[in-house]
């Protein structure tokens, strides 16, 4: 194979993959998120009793939204709305592991969002509610309480927290 003709198949191979990644790129976007306050309910050993609690805020994480498909559809009110799937993740910073925040009560991975709405996933142990309009986010641990065992290990919690976008 002559020079000329290598260079050649490599530039096409090498625009091939650009375009694909710039294409990829441009259906996804990420947001640094700061948990800021934080607060719930622990159980005191002491007293032998759950008492409320501010926690001290702890958690930053990547959320990473990859966009599957948009389309249009009727709102309540018949009037055309935005509607956007999503396949969202979550990344604690200092880790490389990604986490799927799924549909709540689903484990469809596809979260989709009306307009500008907010939009809502869980990833296991956590509910999350995320503005990115607004660039805030609820996350929510609702695990221990209710389960009946009185320990310090695991307490519901609620914390809130800002993003901001990064790509």
């Amino acid at each position: 194979m002559t020079t000329s003709k290598w260079l050649a198949i490599s530039v096409t191979c090498l625009l091939g993959t650009s375009a694909q990644l710039l294409a990829e790129g441009s259906n996804t976007s990420s947001y640094f998120c700061v948990v800021e306050a934080s607060g719930g309910v622990a159980y005191n050993a002491n007293m032998k009793k759950w008492v409320g609690m501010t926690f001290n805020p702890d958690g930053k994480f990547v959320l990473r939204l990859r966009q599957l498909s948009r389309r249009s559809e009727k709102n309540v009110l018949g009037n055309d709305e935005a509607v956007t799937d999503y396949s969202i993740s979550l990344i604690e910073s200092g880790s490389n592991t990604a986490r799927t925040c799924e549909r709540i009560g689903s484990v469809d991975p596809t979260v989709t969002v009306y307009g500008d709405r907010a939009f809502y996933c869980a990833d296991g142990t956590t509910d999350y509610v995320f503005n990115i309009t607004a660039n805030r986010f609820l996350a929510s641990d609702m695990r221990g309480y209710v389960f009946g065992k009185d320990s310090s290990e695991d307490y519901p919690s609620v914390s809130a927290g800002t993003c901001t976008k990064i790509e």
